[in-house]
């Protein structure tokens, strides 16, 4: 690994990318919303059929899909949720915990986000949003923050005395609407805390109850244990008793076979055979090599490092 690290780095300090346009580079972008037509291996593939079948179903109401760092989770369910593009039942809210830097914030953003999505989705709803979000600041601004998502869920069912709660006015729109709501938390682990990672978790009790919701996490899995309030890690609370108080489901993203890797590498080589040529094909890279990098997010990485060498070798040719 550490071979591995400084060749790549040797690579990158004597030949780094020359400065071209995004639709003349050679070079594929490390993002998941730009490599949607990417072939899919077969571990992916069958990846790809559980999220969009559990998505399909509507059960359970919380996921967890995990995985290694660049392993592909926000790509899978990307490549899923295109499949699902032509279901208009669904109505998408793609939410980012690491916006916000308190609990409450993460609270305020996660409600504003869900009626944002809806009034998007669904015209003429504002009696709907407008109270959820109002609540919601009205709440936080005078709460101390101790034990908040605790006592927000209970506020939602019990402070309006005389009318429907948003969570059941939610509810009842879903319903009336014959729409469904699948709220995607990525990230989770990004640049969290302890407690926020478990705060974030939290987010998944407050819309249990409403039908008609599924709540999808991604995350490190390795990383949200470590992470683990301390209450929650003496010897009798095991791991998995932990993220079941959150997660009905786990989607686990294996790491890829060395054939499934060269096969990836293989096909970004054949896709920007045009803009460059390459003295070396996939078969040339070891087992040991592949097994190193380990992720797609690694064989794109060492793409683009091939990829500034060659560039670079002919620009100093001419």
């Amino acid at each position: 690994m550490i071979m591995y690290t400084v060749v790549l780095g040797i690579l990158a300090e004597l030949f780094p990318p020359s400065s071209l346009s995004h639709q003349d580079s050679p070079y594929i972008e490390d993002n998941p919303k730009e490599n949607d037509n990417a072939v899919l291996y077969e571990s992916q593939m069958k990846v790809v059929s559980d999220i969009q079948y559990i998505i399909s179903r509507g059960k359970p109401s919380t996921i967890a899909i995990t995985g290694r760092w660049g392993i592909g989770k926000t790509f899978l369910l990307d490549r899923a949720r295109n499949e699902l593009r032509n279901d208009k039942s669904i109505i998408w809210v793609d939410f980012e915990p690491w916006r916000y830097a308190s609990e409450e914030a993460i609270i305020v953003g996660f409600y504003k986000d869900i009626g944002n999505a809806l009034s998007n989705s669904i015209p003429g709803i504002q009696h709907v949003t407008r109270p959820l979000i109002e609540t919601t600041d009205k709440f936080v601004r005078k709460h101390d923050g101790s034990g908040i998502v605790g006592t927000f869920i209970d506020m939602l069912r019990d402070v309006l005395e005389n009318s429907k709660s948003p969570e059941v006015q939610i509810k009842s729109l879903l319903k009336s609407e014959s729409k469904r709501l699948i709220v995607l938390i990525d990230d989770v682990e990004r640049s969290f805390d302890a407690e926020r990672i478990f705060r974030t978790l939290q987010l998944s009790l407050i819309t249990k109850n409403i039908t008609n919701v599924q709540v999808i996490f991604l995350f490190d899995k390795e990383v949200v244990l470590s992470a683990r309030p301390t209450h929650f890690s003496e010897i009798s609370q095991s791991a998995s008793e932990y993220l079941e108080k959150f997660v009905e489901r786990e989607v686990f993203i294996p790491s890829p076979r060395p054939t499934e890797l060269r096969q990836l590498l293989g096909s970004l080589m054949d896709r920007q055979h045009d803009d460059i040529v390459f003295d070396i094909d996939d078969n040339d890279i070891s087992n040991e090599m592949l097994n190193t990098i380990a992720t797609p997010r690694g064989v794109i990485r060492l793409f683009n490092e091939f990829a500034a060498f060659r560039v670079n070798s002919a620009g100093g040719d001419e």
